[in-house]
This record gives C-alpha cells, structure tokens and sequence, in this order.
C-alpha cells in the first residue's frame, strides 16, 4: 500500500507539473505569406519586379507570342470543323511554336535574371517580415510561432533540447 502511494503521489506531481509547463507555452501561428501582402515595402518590391520583368522581352519574343497567340485563336475558331488529321498537326505546330518561344525566353536567361531581382527585392522584405514577427510575438508573450503546415516561423532562446538529448545520451 505505501509504493502504491509513492506511485499514485508521483503521478500526480508529473501530471500537476506537466499541466503548469504547457500553461507557460504561447504558442501562436501566421500564414508568412499574408503577412509579406500585408506590407508596404512587399507591395513596392513586387511592383519594381513586376516593372523589370516586362522589361526583360526581346523583339523577337514579343513576335514569337504574338504568332503564338494569333495561332491559339484560329485554332479555337477553327477546332470544331477540323479533321483529326489536321488537329494534331495544327497542334503539333503550336507546340513547335511554344518550344521557340521558350528557346528564346531560356536563351535571354529571364529566368535567371527575374530570380536574381527576386532575391534582391524581396530578400530584404522577407527579412523585415521575420524581424516584425519575432517583435510582435515577444511583445505579447509568445514562446514559439508556427506556420498552419507546421514550419516553425519564430522560438524563444533556449530551447534546443539537443544539449539535453546528448546528456541523456553520454555525448558532448
């Protein structure tokens, strides 16, 4: 009967101290990328990309897309009276269409220059997004904040349980 108390006391000093660790835990959430739409400086930065981007097309891309279109709009018309033969070949030209437009798009190495401007506008934002996170959760008491999906956006110092997993584990 005396283990039987011991155990029954014990369990309830882990359930009691259990229930007051998790009442000191805030945690809260945000959807980052509402956050970033949220904000002027996100608003400026995806304008200044939006106007570099259309600066990036060559003569030739626009002429390649605009016979691209042209091409996409007498299909439609056309379509419902066209034999099978013919379909495929329409669409078989089309496609040869897309594969230059997009060899001309891949050599103008746009990709490549709309990520780099990317980064440089909207690197800076993402940051002043963390930063402003970070703020609001200590100012109202937050230890940790997630993403809805799970990422964790934003901790408190001190608490990484690796130094303590490699305690337990004998490891320095």
């Amino acid at each position: 009967m005396n283990m039987m108390n011991k155990l029954l006391g014990l369990c309830v000093v882990l359930l009691f101290s259990t229930s007051m660790m998790a009442q000191t835990e805030k945690v809260g959430y945000v959807i980052v990328e509402e956050v970033l739409e949220a904000m002027p400086s996100y608003k400026a930065a995806e304008a200044k990309l939006n106007n570099f981007a259309e600066t990036l097309g060559t003569p030739a891309m626009e002429a390649k897309l605009k016979e691209i279109e042209a091409k996409e709009a007498k299909l439609q018309e056309e379509l419902p009276t066209m034999s099978e033969n013919r379909k495929e070949a329409e669409m078989g030209e089309l496609r040869k269409l897309q594969s230059e437009y997009n060899k001309l798009v891949s050599e103008a190495q746009i990709e490549q220059k709309l990520n780099t401007k990317n980064q440089e506008l909207l690197g800076p934002v993402q940051v002043e997004a963390q930063k402003l996170i970070e703020k609001v959760a200590k100012a109202n008491g937050f230890t940790a904040v997630i993403e809805p999906r799970g990422t964790i956006i934003w901790i408190e110092d001190g608490r990484n349980l690796l130094p303590l997993i490699k305690k337990q584990l004998g490891v320095e």
